[in-house]
């Protein structure tokens, strides 16, 4: 007989995907058109796309799992307490999409007991949607994906947030950190979406990624396609990542301890 888990997965799995399509649909209708902006923290910012996106996701998962709890960055809420909690970014690189730039993405995810065990994360720009369920892997457009073969930081891309300049605490950690590996590497960069970072290192194209500050909403879907697609995922000191964890550390896996003595240093 299936177990509660098995059950709910073969129930959210196809919603999943079908619900980040539909965000993401919202998304692209305000995409480059006149749209309400308001200022968040730092340098952050919420626009109408955000909330309309949030409120269609929030209002599907009232509807077909009114027993699960959900965590939104904009404050949508469900079921007070449960095994199953969602995690909905509705626009991750709010600032990217509000500016123009085609560098953004939806991110859901749902966490049984703590853990994720489902992630989606669309571009939605792209039409890009890569998918992870835990212990089952991680595609893109339903194509398998892996991280890469870089086996050195000297020849890795590296993605680090620097959203960090806009929050006095990182500061100096940041260009510390900065300083140390863009010499190190082939290059440093800055992406705007955490999101798309995460999925650019489960897909290859980046060999390592370093936030300072976890986003909580788009982390657990980023963190376990990078898991599901043969990568790392730890804090500073090399403890493996849980959601809570402020700091991570992502990468192919080959150049994470490298990366983790520089950082350490």
């Amino acid at each position: 007989m299936p177990s509660a888990l098995e059950t709910t997965l073969d129930d959210a799995r196809p919603f999943l995907l079908n619900l980040v399509e539909e965000a993401g649909a919202i998304v692209m209708r305000y995409f480059r058109r006149p749209v309400e902006t308001l200022h968040k923290v730092g340098a952050d910012i919420v626009t109408t796309a955000d909330h309309e996106s949030e409120r269609h996701v929030a209002d599907a998962i009232r509807s077909r799992f009114p027993d699960h709890a959900i965590y939104a960055e904009e404050g949508s809420v469900g079921a007070d307490d449960s095994p199953f909690r969602w995690a909905i970014d509705p626009l991750d690189g709010t600032v990217n999409y509000a500016s123009g730039v085609p560098l953004f993405a939806v991110a859901i995810s749902l966490m049984h007991e703590g853990e994720p065990v489902l992630g989606a994360i669309l571009d939605p720009t792209r039409s890009d949607l890569y998918f992870a369920e835990r212990g089952r892997g991680a595609t893109c457009n339903g194509q398998p994906l892996h991280v890469s073969a870089t086996a050195d930081l000297f020849n890795s891309l590296v993605y680090v947030s620097a959203f960090g300049f806009r929050r006095p605490n990182l500061v100096a950690p940041l260009s510390r950190t900065m300083e140390r590996l863009g010499p190190r590497t082939r290059n440093l960069v800055n992406l705007g979406s955490a999101g798309i970072s995460w999925a650019y290192v489960a897909a290859g194209y980046l060999d390592l990624e370093l936030s300072f500050a976890v986003d909580p909403y788009t982390g657990p879907a980023g963190i376990l396609l990078v898991r599901e697609a043969g990568g790392r995922a730890t804090d500073l000191q090399g403890n493996e990542w849980r959601p809570g964890m402020g700091q991570v550390v992502t990468s192919n896996g080959r150049v994470h301890d490298e990366a983790l003595e520089l950082l350490r240093d």
